[in-house]
């Protein structure tokens, strides 16, 4: 942006943290006990992080800025997706530009090719008869010992999500410290059950199993895609080293 006569605020990373689950929302027991889903004890960092870049950049007022930034339409391409779906970016914007460094400049098609892939996975894995009956199971499970029905792991998460922002929202201080802390226990307590029902349901096995039935003619398809997209990765992990370093 510099080189384009234009000044670029580089906001504070993201602190490194994480929820305790994954993509179907499963998760172990110890951990459960230990952290809840992680959502109550990142609270507070999340909406810090919620925060960074929104505050407006010092030139974005000026013309071009938008353009400079992210491109223009003359140079819009186009990535046909696993599946036929399409999506384009502006290859001239400094956003492509950075991303073409840091990886390389196949990463976009390789990113969206396996991102695709994988939101296609989750999907298959989710409508399988075997992740389905598992789930099932663990449904019956959950409303037994805590009372509450939930179609899958991942609502039960998003309901601990859904309580902490509303009740949250407005607090700050002792009273937020206070709050976080009460909701931290019912969210354990329902984390520590949705695990123990994942064990006695199989979910985990049956998600495995789902998935690698689902993954490996997608992985023969896609091999060069796959080892393509392992290389950039390392690529950016060195060039972000580098520059850290």
């Amino acid at each position: 942006m510099h080189g384009r006569s234009y000044y670029f605020r580089v906001p504070h990373a993201p602190t490194p943290h994480g929820p305790a689950g994954n993509t179907y929302g499963l998760i172990s027991p110890s951990t459960a006990s230990r952290q809840g889903y992680g959502i109550l004890d990142n609270f507070v960092v999340n909406r810090e992080d919620d925060l960074i870049g929104v505050q407006a950049q010092p030139d974005a007022h000026r013309p071009g800025f938008e353009s400079a930034l992210t491109g223009t339409r003359a140079s819009a391409t186009t990535i046909t997706l696993p599946g036929g779906g399409r999506i384009a970016y502006n290859a001239n914007g400094c956003v492509t530009v950075a991303i073409n460094e840091l990886y390389t400049p196949a990463w976009n098609k390789i990113y969206y090719t396996v991102n695709t892939l994988a939101l296609h996975i989750v999907s298959e894995v989710e409508t399988s008869g075997t992740w389905k009956k598992a789930v099932l199971i663990w449904s019956r499970c959950v409303k037994q010992h805590y009372g509450r029905t939930f179609a899958d792991p991942t609502a039960a998460v998003g309901a601990v999500n859904n309580t902490a922002t509303a009740q949250l929202a407005n607090l700050s201080g002792d009273k937020l410290a206070d709050r976080i802390a009460y909701l931290r226990e019912g969210e354990v307590r329902l984390a520590a059950t949705d695990a123990q029902c994942q064990v006695l349901a199989g979910l985990a096995g049956a998600t495995a199993r789902s998935q690698r039935i689902i993954e490996q003619p997608l992985e023969k398809k896609y091999a060069q895609d796959l080892k393509a997209y392992a290389q950039d990765m390392r690529h950016a992990n060195g060039v972000a080293d580098r520059l850290l370093s």
